[in-house]
């Protein structure tokens, strides 16, 4: 079976947050990753929210030393 194919199922009916889709960190725990990529360095960019968190805690459970751009809005007026 893919590894993708197995979340299939879950995909498809979304009902937002809390629903029955996997985050980044179960798939990382799912698939045996904990400490795969130990010592790889990655550059997460909008870390401060959304995706961006998820994939930085996903990839910290993989062993990555993970550093990241946390993004702002200048409004004026």
């Amino acid at each position: 079976m893919s590894p993708i194919t197995k979340y299939t199922a879950a995909h498809g009916d979304p009902r937002g947050a809390g629903d029955a889709r996997p985050s980044a960190l179960q798939i990382i725990k799912d698939e045996g990753m904990q400490g795969a990529l130990k010592g790889k360095v990655v550059f997460i960019t909008g870390c401060s929210s959304g995706i961006g968190v998820e994939t930085a805690r996903a990839l910290h459970a993989t062993g990555t030393i993970a550093g990241g751009l946390i993004t702002g809005v200048l409004v004026s007026s």
